[in-house]
C-alpha cells in the first residue's frame, strides 16, 4: 500500500496486490495496480459468530447438513475399495 492511500470499510484486498489509489468501500480489489474485481452486497447483513449462535436450532440444522457433506461418500465399500487401491491421501 503506498502512502496516503485509504481503503474503504469492508473492502477486500487481494494478497500480494499493490495498493497505489484509494479503494471505495464494499469491494473486492486485487491486482498490481490493485484495481476493482467485484463489488460486494450490502443488502444482505455480516455473518457474525454473534449471529451464528444466536438460534441455535439453526446451527444445529446448519451443522448436521456440513458433518453431512463431509461424510456422505464415508461407506464400506469405498472404505474397502482404498484398501485394495490405494491413493496419495490414504
Amino acid at each position: 500500500m503506498c502512502k496516503g492511500v485509504t481503503i474503504g470499510k469492508n473492502s477486500v484486498i487481494g494478497a500480494g496486490s499493490v495498493v497505489t489509489r484509494d479503494i471505495p468501500a464494499n469491494v473486492i480489489a486485487a491486482g498490481t495496480p490493485a484495481r476493482t474485481v467485484r463489488e460486494l452486497e450490502t443488502t444482505t447483513p455480516m455473518h457474525t459468530r454473534k449471529n451464528l449462535f444466536k438460534n441455535k436450532k439453526d446451527y444445529d440444522k446448519a451443522m448436521r447438513y456440513l458433518h453431512y457433506l463431509n461424510h456422505k461418500n464415508n461407506n464400506y465399500l469405498s472404505w474397502l475399495w482404498h484398501l485394495i487401491v490405494p491413493n496419495r491421501r490414504s
